[in-house]
Formats: C-alpha cells, sequence, structure tokens
C-alpha cells in the first residue's frame, strides 16, 4: 500500500471512533508513554498540539511542564534543512493558530530543528 493510501485508511478508520473512544484511546496512549523509562530520562520532548481527531496531548504536555521538561512544538513551516521547524513552548506561552489553524508557538520564538530538539 502506498504512503498516500495507507494515510487515508488510517484518517479514516480515526474518524469512525466516538469522541468518548477517542479520549479514552487518547489517555491510554499517553499514560503508557509517561510509564516508559525513555520518558522518565527525557530532559525535553518533542510533541504537537492534537487537531482534527488525533491523538490528545494535552496531558503529555501538561505532565512535561510539571516534570521540568523542554516541550517543543512544530510550527507547520520547514527550517533551512527541509526540518520541521520547532519551537520551545514553556508555560504561560500563548499558542497562536498556525498552519490549517492548529495552534503552535509564536512566530517570534526562535526555531529549532527537531533534530536539534530533541538532543537538547
Amino acid at each position: 500500500m502506498d504512503k498516500a493510501r495507507l494515510r487515508r485508511a488510517i484518517i479514516e478508520g480515526r474518524n469512525r471512533l466516538t469522541a468518548a473512544e477517542r479520549e479514552r484511546l487518547s489517555l491510554l496512549a499517553q499514560k503508557r508513554l509517561m510509564a516508559q523509562p525513555v520518558w522518565e530520562k527525557a530532559g525535553s520532548v518533542a510533541l504537537y498540539v492534537a487537531a482534527k481527531g488525533e491523538l490528545d496531548t494535552g496531558l503529555l504536555l501538561d505532565a512535561a511542564w510539571a516534570s521540568g521538561k523542554r516541550a517543543y512544538l512544530p510550527r507547520g513551516a520547514r527550517g533551512p534543512s527541509g526540518a520541521p521547524d520547532f519551537a520551545p513552548r514553556d508555560p504561560p506561552g500563548a499558542l497562536q493558530p498556525g498552519a490549517f489553524a492548529i495552534p503552535a508557538p509564536a512566530p517570534g520564538l526562535p526555531p529549532t530543528s527537531c533534530y536539534a530538539a530533541m538532543s537538547v
């Protein structure tokens, strides 16, 4: 199956879930990730703000900030290397509508490539 067909199939399956089922599965996935040693050891994490029925990451963001982790979120743009442009998002920094009206860090924050963000 090519990438576009696989993506459509995944989105269609996700869209068949009820809101309650999406919420339950999102919570389960976030709790499982936070139970992993890699989460505990991480000083920084790259996440996204969910849109269009995607897995919610709100619990992960809150847990990252509560434990002193640095959270990086994509801004929907690409950096000079072609990698996604991430920016640090620390509370109480406001998110603004970004690409496709998805909340993202303010444009004025310094960019960080996703690879640099993950190695911080």
